[in-house]
């Protein structure tokens, strides 16, 4: 698949896939005989995982550092489990925070609806 499609598909910039690329996060994508990004199911893949993790707040340094670890073998299983781990326990409490938010948001539109009636 050609990086404009991916672009597309994915909801990211090509200057986003190139960045990806270029720090490692993805490997090495393969190109045309004319130079166009060729991007393959595993490729789209690790973007897929990339976009998932940046939604839960991990940064690209903390993701890069994931990966990193993942390319070194099954001896980095505890710690990227902890890493993982982490960024649930994260993902939960902001999960937790927005449904608050949005418990006292209905409570004041209710007040609001109210007042009119």
């Amino acid at each position: 698949m050609k990086i404009d499609e991916v672009s597309k598909q994915l909801g990211l910039t090509k200057d986003t896939l190139r960045y990806y690329e270029k720090l490692g996060l993805i490997y090495a994508v393969p190109k045309s005989a004319s130079g166009v990004r060729e991007y393959d199911d595993l490729a789209i893949e690790h973007i897929k995982f990339i976009i998932c993790m940046r939604n839960t707040g991990l940064t690209l340094k903390q993701i890069k550092n994931y990966i990193d670890l993942y390319n070194q073998g099954e001896q980095t299983h505890d710690e990227r489990l902890e890493i993982l781990n982490a960024q649930r326990q994260y993902v939960i409490e902001q999960i937790t925070t927005l449904n608050e938010s949005l418990e006292f948001l209905e409570y004041k539109i209710a007040r609001y609806h109210n007042q009119k009636n």
